[in-house]
C-alpha cells in the first residue's frame, strides 16, 4: 500500500512524464486500474473531450499546485461525468455531476457555444479534481468530508 501511496504522491506532484498511470488505486470501495493525469495546460483543456466511454475503473485527475478554486465545463464531452474535488489531504470538498451539453450547431460560433456551456465551480482550495463516470460517486457512497486514502499522501503544501 505504501508503494501505491508513494507512486500517487510522485505522480500528482508532476515528476513523471507519462499521461497515463496504471496501478490499483482505491477510491472508496472501488479499485481503479487507470488514473490518467492531465498535466499540461493542453491536456487539462482537453480532459475527456471526444470520448464515447469511460470504464468504471478509470479516472482522470487534474492537479492544481498550489491549490485554488476550480472551474470545469463539458465542452465537446460526450459522456456525463462526476467531478470530485479534493484538498491536499485527499478530503472530498465537493462532488458535482456534469451533464452532456447540446453539441455545437453548424451555424453557431465557437464563442457562443462556449458561452452557453454550464460551469461547474468549486470555490474551495482544490488540489486535485477527479473525473469519473457520472453516478459512480453515488454508487460508491462517496460524500463530502470523506478521505480517499490513496490520495491522502498528497500533502505537498
Amino acid at each position: 500500500m505504501m508503494k501505491i501511496l508513494l507512486a500517487i504522491l510522485i505522480l500528482c506532484a508532476g515528476f513523471l512524464t507519462a499521461q497515463e498511470f496504471k496501478t490499483n488505486v482505491e477510491i472508496g470501495p472501488a479499485t481503479f486500474a487507470v488514473v490518467e493525469i492531465a498535466r499540461t495546460p493542453e491536456a487539462k483543456a482537453k480532459g475527456l473531450m471526444g470520448r464515447n466511454y469511460l470504464p468504471d475503473t478509470t479516472a482522470m485527475a487534474f492537479v492544481s499546485n498550489p491549490p485554488r478554486p476550480q472551474l470545469f465545463w463539458m465542452k465537446n464531452t460526450l459522456i456525463p461525468l462526476d467531478v470530485i474535488f479534493l484538498d491536499a489531504e485527499g478530503r472530498i470538498l465537493d462532488i458535482q455531476t456534469m451533464t452532456v451539453e447540446t453539441p455545437k450547431k453548424p451555424n453557431e460560433s465557437e464563442e457562443h457555444y462556449e458561452q452557453r456551456l454550464k460551469r461547474y465551480l468549486c470555490d474551495k482550495f482544490v488540489f486535485c479534481a477527479l473525473e469519473i463516470r457520472a453516478g459512480l460517486a453515488k454508487e460508491l457512497g462517496l460524500k463530502v468530508g470523506d478521505v480517499i486514502p490513496a490520495l491522502a499522501a498528497m500533502n505537498l503544501i
